[in-house]
């Protein structure tokens, strides 16, 4: 039978250090992601037009991801006398940035929404927008 040079502890130590690097590359997958997911957004629609819509509701909820929160911010905006809705979910590992996001778009606020001129009801909210909603608006 095979015999080893490891004992029980050195066993323990390469398993507690194999987790280690495991969890410390799925979260920098999980960022990279995220931020290549974002960009593409922000490449897709940096030519639709903007409006000012109003938040109805944004509130931060749990998902079935362990240390995973979700942001709900729903929005609505008028295209030509028509009016839209739409809603951004992005996910967050800690709730202060759950929280933290959330709190930048507060019910009944202003908001610079993004909407396709093929079709309006395609819209979305971008953070690059929000610094000036009702001068962006106006563009």
């Amino acid at each position: 039978m095979f015999e080893s040079s490891w004992s029980w502890g050195s066993y323990l130590f390469a398993f507690l250090f194999a987790l280690i690097v495991w969890a410390f590359v799925r979260r920098i997958t999980w960022r990279a992601r995220v931020a290549i997911g974002a960009m593409a957004l922000k490449d897709r629609t940096s030519d639709w037009p903007i409006v000012e819509g109003r938040i109805y509701a944004s509130d931060v909820l749990t998902t079935r991801e362990v240390n995973e929160y979700s942001a709900s911010v729903s929005y609505s905006y008028s295209v030509e006398g028509e009016y839209w809705s739409g809603e951004l979910n992005p996910r967050f590992r800690m709730l202060s940035a759950a929280v933290a996001y959330v709190s930048r778009y507060p019910k009944d606020g202003p908001v610079a929404v993004r909407y396709n001129p093929r079709s309006p009801g395609e819209s979305t909210i971008l953070d690059l927008d929000q610094k000036s909603p009702a001068s962006s608006a106006s563009q």
